[in-house]
């Protein structure tokens, strides 16, 4: 039987969205898909190199005998879907990395972009010599838009995020809340402002809750490893359950460089990863920060504080000083 692409794709989008996946993941997933083998689940390696099925599986054996072992037939689309299923349950297969420091686990639960996860599989789990593929992305986000009107309206939203520590003494918060200010807030890295960093009181004010609210999901994220080490491994202040990431329902922003040439779009991406991302002020992951191949460069998922305060910022720079767009073409733009 030939296989079709488009309907393979159907039923990976339906299968992860039945095991709990974003409808974002599940399209970068695709993407890396029709890059690795055009979603087709019984497909060889062009070349001989080796791999096989929908991921390029190398050596093919790595699919072949997990399949026989199971009683199941390595060449259908389920068969595969239930392989990466099992390899995401056994952390199989996907590691994160410094620019991409998602695991499998908060990959298949990211709402970010599907440019972004695209970057995100082809880095963590393909790990091809050449990762720097932006056609994935293009895809993926092709995909989001056929596909994630297939479940009843269930695609989420972008959201921004809290990191939070709970079961402290009410003294410790307040420790905890200065420190945060002074680290993270305008005076420090400027993810936050001020006033995001709360103290809820529990239990008759005898127990409290810090939090740092509305940032970026990877930011959030970078917050619970940090706080882990330093309040669960060195202070020995809480236990690593005490110490979460949640949503919130603050509004999602990005801010977008229209009308670049292709060259200029890539170095304002680097300056921007270099400046906002992991080795700047951490607005956000390296990830967030990306080209879509029409001379776009997109930062997505900010607070409007953050976005409010970037704005004149590239407007200035960019636009004023190096003149390679007006200033009109550096927007704020509304997501959620």
């Amino acid at each position: 039987m030939v296989e079709n692409a488009t309907e393979n794709a159907k039923a990976i989008y339906l299968f992860f969205r039945n095991k709990g996946w974003t409808a974002q993941a599940i399209s970068g997933l695709l993407g890396n898909m029709q890059g690795e083998s055009g979603i087709i689940a019984d497909k060889d390696e062009l070349g001989g190199g080796g791999g096989y099925g929908l991921v390029q599986w190398t050596p093919k054996s790595n699919l072949v005998n997990w399949a026989n072992s199971n009683g199941l037939n390595y060449r259908t689309v389920e068969t595969q879907c239930k392989r990466i299923q099992w390899e995401l349950e056994n952390g199989q297969q996907f590691y994160a990395t410094t620019a991409y420091p998602l695991n499998f686990r908060q990959f298949t639960q990211s709402t970010q972009s599907p440019t972004y996860l695209a970057s995100v599989f082809i880095h963590n789990y393909e790990r091809p010599a050449n990762p720097n593929q932006p056609q994935r992305g293009i895809w993926a986000e092709e995909w989001f838009r056929l596909l994630s009107g297939n479940d009843g309206g269930t695609v989420e939203k972008p959201h921004l995020y809290r990191a939070a520590i709970r079961n402290l003494s009410p003294q410790a918060a307040e420790i905890l809340k200065t420190r945060f200010t002074q680290e993270m807030a305008e005076n420090g890295k400027r993810i936050c402002q001020s006033s995001d960093i709360t103290i809820n009181y529990r239990d008759n004010g005898s127990s409290a809750i810090v939090m740092i609210n509305g940032i970026a999901e990877g930011v959030a994220n970078w917050l619970q490893s940090i706080w882990i080490n330093q309040y669960v491994n060195i202070e020995h202040l809480v236990n690593a359950e005490s110490i979460y990431v949640e949503k919130t329902i603050q509004e999602v922003y990005k801010v977008e460089f229209r009308g670049l040439n292709l060259n200029d779009a890539r170095n304002i991406r680097n300056e921007l990863r270099r400046d906002y991302g992991n080795a700047g002020v951490r607005y956000m992951n390296n990830p967030e920060f990306i080209t879509d191949g029409d001379g776009k460069v997109t930062i997505f998922n900010i607070s409007l504080y953050n976005a409010a305060q970037l704005v004149p910022i590239f407007q200035d720079d960019y636009a004023l000083k190096r003149k390679l767009l007006p200033s009109e073409n550096i927007q704020g733009v509304k997501i959620s």
